[in-house]
C-alpha cells in the first residue's frame, strides 16, 4: 500500500493554483513554442519537397515526410492560435485582479484596440500581396532563367509560404478587430459610434 502511494505521488503532483500573471506567461510561452514548431515543421516540409525532386529514387518517401511535416506545421499553428487566445483570456483575468502597487502600461480602450488591429490587419494584407507578387516574380524568373530555375523555384515556394502566413495574420487581426468593435459597442451602446 505504501508503495502504491509513492507511485501515485510520482505521477500525480498537486499543482498549485496559478496566478493570472503566471497563467499569462505560460500561455505566452506555449504560443511561442507553437509558432516555432509551425515554422520548423514548415521548413522541414519545404526541405523534403526539395529532396523529393533531387532524389527521384526515394521521391515517395520524401513526399510522405513532406506531407507529415505539413500536417505538423498546421497542427502547431493551430496550437499557437489556441494558446494566443488562452493568453488573451489570462490577460483579461490579470487585469481584473490588478494589485494596488502593481503598475502596468495604460490599458487600451476598445476604440484604441480596434485601430491597432485594423492597422495590423492592413499590414498583414500588404504582406500577403507583397509576398504573393514576389512568388509570381520568382515563378516567372524560373522560366526565363533555366540555369537558375531551382533557386527561383525555392524562393517562389518560400514567398508563397510567407504570403499564406501573412494572410493568416490578416485574418486573425480581422477577427480581433471585430471583437474590439463588439466590446466598444457593449461599453458605449450600439447607437454611439466612437470608432466609425
Amino acid at each position: 500500500m505504501e508503495e502504491e502511494k509513492k507511485h501515485h505521488h510520482l505521477f500525480h503532483h498537486e499543482k498549485k493554483e496559478q496566478t493570472p500573471e503566471e497563467e499569462f506567461k505560460q500561455h505566452k510561452s506555449h504560443e511561442h513554442l507553437g509558432e516555432l514548431g509551425a515554422v520548423a515543421a514548415g521548413a522541414y516540409a519545404l526541405h523534403e519537397k526539395h529532396k523529393s525532386k533531387k532524389d527521384p529514387e526515394n521521391a515517395h518517401k520524401h513526399k510522405i515526410e513532406e506531407e507529415i511535416a505539413a500536417a505538423v506545421a498546421v497542427g502547431a499553428g493551430g496550437y499557437a492560435f489556441h494558446e494566443h487566445h488562452e493568453k488573451k483570456d489570462a490577460k483579461k483575468e490579470e487585469k481584473k485582479h490588478h494589485h494596488l502597487f502593481h503598475h502596468e502600461k495604460k490599458e487600451e480602450t476598445p476604440a484604441e484596440e480596434f485601430k491597432q488591429h485594423k492597422s495590423h490587419e492592413h499590414l498583414g494584407e500588404l504582406g500577403t500581396v507583397a509576398a504573393g507578387a514576389y512568388a509570381l516574380h520568382e515563378k516567372h524568373k524560373s522560366k526565363k532563367d533555366p540555369e537558375h530555375a531551382h533557386k527561383h523555384k525555392v524562393e517562389e515556394e518560400i514567398a508563397a509560404a510567407a504570403a499564406v502566413g501573412a494572410g493568416g495574420y490578416a485574418f486573425h487581426e480581422h477577427h480581433e478587430k471585430k471583437d474590439a468593435k463588439k466590446e466598444d459597442e457593449e461599453e458605449h451602446g450600439k447607437k454611439q459610434h466612437h470608432l466609425f
